[in-house]
């Protein structure tokens, strides 16, 4: 993968980069463009010198994605459309808080006690594209921002290898060949999966890649499904639940609310609640179940009416928690 990142080296970001195997980096090094002592007065200067040493390496390149980390001017869209997969850019706040240059001034006059960094897509507003990734870090007003810097690179870094993960196909390709070769015996290992591919999945939706995001998902729902059964067979219930959150999330951004996929999460969900003793929040994700059901088939329907009898087993989990409570007071 070709990246073009433009920055102001030395950095930590810059060093990540460097040191992946399976990145092609060029980079533009503003700091040998910006004087010493910067001057309003030669800001335009710098700008062209910026954006003429960009056009420069484009003209050689056509990077799969352009990223800007410490870049000193902000990028017209001659520029950031050059990238064929997309162009981001690494700001050291949470956005929408703090745009613009020199957010952690802003931090510290405010007495900011958590900030954070963000990866967005580069658009023509100043840091207003489409947020892909974001990192909390707590504030410490006792320190520098060289100090915070440290820290905001590290949650970058982090962020980067998520996307970089998701946008290269030979890394999605052998995480989804060893998923495929892991089994309940290492459920540590299927969680880190799990979660690595919904990472993912979420990344090439906000990146508008949907064929990859759809891939992601499903994947990424097996998985779940098949942890969430280990620790039901432990009958670690409340965990089993945890995993059909992902799952029931998942589902609505591959299939939205019209499908049985969806109706069988709230449906499982309703199974786990009520051998908890959850009785209501079973019930009302069992009557969501049946209410897409009743939406996708209708009324005489044999899965609706399926649905319909759940409510039944519904009512003898929940006696069977009671009794077990019971007979352990």
């Amino acid at each position: 993968m070709q990246i073009l990142l433009i920055t102001t080296a030395p950095n930590g970001v810059l060093e990540y980069l460097r040191n992946r195997e399976d990145v092609k980096l060029y980079v533009v090094d503003c700091s040998f463009l910006i004087p010493q002592e910067m001057e309003p007065s030669n800001a335009k200067a710098v700008k062209e010198n910026v954006l003429n040493a960009i056009k420069t390496e484009l003209s050689n390149i056509t990077p799969d994605i352009l990223l800007t980390y410490r870049c000193p001017c902000i990028l017209p869209p001659e520029i950031f459309s050059m990238a064929k997969i997309t162009a981001l850019n690494i700001h050291p706040s949470m956005l929408p808080k703090y745009p613009g240059a020199n957010p952690w001034k802003c931090i510290y006059k405010n007495k900011e006690k958590e900030s954070g960094v963000t990866i967005h897509v580069i658009d023509e507003g100043i840091d207003s594209g489409t947020i892909i990734a974001q990192r909390k870090i707590d504030v410490d007003l006792e320190k520098d921002i060289k100090w915070h810097q440290s820290i905001v690179e590290g949650k970058a870094i982090e962020m980067l290898n998520d996307i970089l993960f998701a946008l290269n196909d030979s890394d999605m390709n052998s995480v989804l060949e060893e998923s495929l070769a892991t089994n309940n015996d290492n459920i540590d290992t299927m969680m880190l999966v799990a979660r690595k591919l919904m990472i993912a999945g979420h990344v090439c939706d906000k990146l508008g890649i949907q064929n990859k995001s759809n891939t992601f998902f499903e994947n990424s729902i097996k998985h779940y499904k098949s942890i969430a059964n280990y620790f039901k067979s432990k009958e670690d219930y409340n965990k089993a639940l945890t995993q059909y959150v992902f799952v029931l999330m998942m589902c609505m951004k591959l299939y939205g609310q019209k499908h049985e996929q969806t109706a069988l999460c709230y449906e499982q969900a309703a199974e786990l609640k009520a051998k908890m003793g959850m009785e209501e929040s079973a019930m009302n994700s069992q009557k969501m179940a049946n209410e897409i059901r009743e939406r996708i088939y209708g009324f005489n329907h044999e899965r609706y009416i399926q649905g319909l009898q759940k409510f039944g087993e519904i009512g003898f989990f929940i006696g069977e928690y009671k009794r077990k409570q019971k007979g352990e007071s």
